[in-house]
């Protein structure tokens, strides 16, 4: 997908630069204390005859601002099985070096043709600028070779200094922790605790859902209706109950045998030896102790 999108931006003449996964990024390493002036083609030759690498390129380092050699080399490899093995030599041609991996500057990069940000020449896609005179050809390839007094900015348009001014007002800057910090509470990021407390009887999908809605009011508690004629049926059971047990506390003291005969019911099988047992028991009253 990525090369399909890539192809078609290409042919629609499209103006873009890509960014290469890391598995397709090239090995970076530095050569250090070789001399100032030592070729980079010895460098290449040797790492391709006598390691077997694939070498892609071999640049000088230099001096940011003074733009002086120094005596750095980097050595840009294709990503191979034997690549990492680089780091490992310890001589070139005779010479003593170390060898360590690339750490770039804390720096926005620039591409040197189009001359924007955040890219570097060799994934760029875009037409080239010429920082000196504007035009579509790349700065190197300018046919003005001196040094313009008072340049025109291809960026932001202003005179006195050209787009690659690291120092001009509008080139992007690096940003360290800090100033990420400070960015983040200065825009009224703020944390609030009361708003992330977890509410009970809410649903996920009510809380995540932040469009307006009007709330229902709780339902009210459901109480079924009294019928008013099984109330009074069971009122009136009731009352019966309790006359019937007064009346048989009644008997009770009339008859005292009434209750040890009511216990030898439960032992009787059949109804007339259960009749002879309550007319033995009223057969012999016995005395009201209430008087």
């Amino acid at each position: 997908m990525h090369d399909k999108v890539t192809s078609f931006c290409r042919t629609q003449g499209y103006d873009f630069y890509v960014i290469p996964p890391r598995n397709k990024r090239p090995v970076k390493a530095v050569v250090k204390d070789l001399p100032y002036d030592y070729d980079v083609n010895k460098i290449k030759t040797f790492l391709i005859d006598n390691h077997g690498f694939s070498v892609i390129k071999v640049t000088q380092l230099t001096q940011f601002k003074t733009r002086r050699p120094l005596p750095f080399y980097l050595v840009e490899l294709n990503k191979t099985e034997n690549a990492q093995s680089i780091f490992a030599i310890n001589s070139i041609n005779h010479f003593k070096v170390t060898v360590e991996p690339f750490r770039g500057r804390n720096l926005v990069s620039q591409c040197f043709k189009c001359n924007y940000y955040h890219h570097t020449a060799g994934f760029c896609e875009s037409k080239p600028r010429c920082l000196k005179c504007s035009q579509s050809h790349e700065t190197k390839n300018c046919e003005i070779k001196t040094r313009i007094e008072k340049p025109t900015c291809i960026n932001c348009g202003k005179e006195g200094h050209v787009a690659s001014y690291r120092g001009r007002e509008k080139f992007p800057k690096v940003n360290s922790a800090r100033q990420n910090r400070q960015n983040y509470f200065s825009n009224g990021t703020k944390f609030h605790a009361n708003q992330y407390k977890i509410q009970d009887n809410i649903s996920y999908a009510r809380i995540s859902d932040p469009s307006p809605r009007q709330e229902m009011a709780p339902p009210a508690p459901h109480y079924e209706a009294v019928n008013e004629t099984n109330y009074e049926s069971s009122t009136n059971l009731f009352k019966d109950m309790l006359e019937g047990l007064a009346e048989l506390k009644k008997l009770l003291r009339e008859y005292p045998n009434l209750f040890t005969a009511l216990k030898k019911l439960k032992n009787a099988n059949d109804i007339i030896t259960k009749c002879n047992i309550l007319m033995e028991a009223f057969s012999t009253p016995g005395t009201n102790s209430s008087g």
